[in-house]
């Protein structure tokens, strides 16, 4: 069992992955991760491929961006440095306190545990820190690995969207996700 008082004095750092901001700089890693079409089709849509200056422009002006309120995106990271995916909160209520998020790793990376721990660290944040009581994710139907992730991280299947998601000339369903900060201190305070 992963043990929180064990954990360095940065928040955003675990026994794995740190998360950061993005920096002008981590815009070739995200360029090489777009050449990879089925695993953005897996993680919301395919965008055409664009340019390296575009890319250069992104990182650019995703570095500089602060965050809005409670919605920001941030760079995981391996410790010795090494990104290996990202992560970004939306749909945020602090009146009704739940937010979403989505979450993409390098194809390199996956099944090594980095999105597991680095959804533990943005939880506990964002319950935490910032008062939130639910996290909400979907995911697409077709995205078996993903759902396997978000339920061994601990989080309840709380519904299906039927095909509600258009992605390779077919409709896939969307499957709804949540888990509550009462049971995330269960499983990991």
């Amino acid at each position: 069992m992963y043990d929180w008082r064990d954990m360095p004095m940065n928040m955003f750092e675990g026994g794995l992955v740190r998360l950061r901001g993005v920096e002008p700089g981590d815009w070739e890693v995200f360029h090489a991760w777009d050449a990879d079409s089925d695993a953005q089709r897996a993680g919301w849509r395919v965008f055409p491929p664009q340019g390296s200056e575009a890319a250069r422009e992104w990182a650019k002006e995703a570095a500089a961006k602060r965050a809005d309120g409670d919605e920001f995106r941030l760079v995981i990271e391996t410790l010795e440095g090494v990104p290996v995916g990202m992560l970004n909160t939306h749909s945020t209520d602090p009146v009704h306190r739940h937010f979403a998020y989505g979450i993409t790793v390098g194809r390199a990376y996956w099944g090594r545990g980095y999105a597991i721990e680095a959804l533990r660290l943005l939880f506990r944040y964002m319950f935490r820190e910032r008062g939130y009581h639910k996290a909400n994710a979907w995911v697409y139907s077709g995205n078996d690995r993903s759902i396997q992730m978000h339920e061994k991280l601990g989080m309840q299947r709380e519904g299906r969207i039927r095909e509600n998601h258009f992605a390779d000339g077919r409709f896939e369903d969307e499957i709804w996700l949540g888990m509550t900060a009462s049971e995330f201190a269960a499983l990991y305070e």
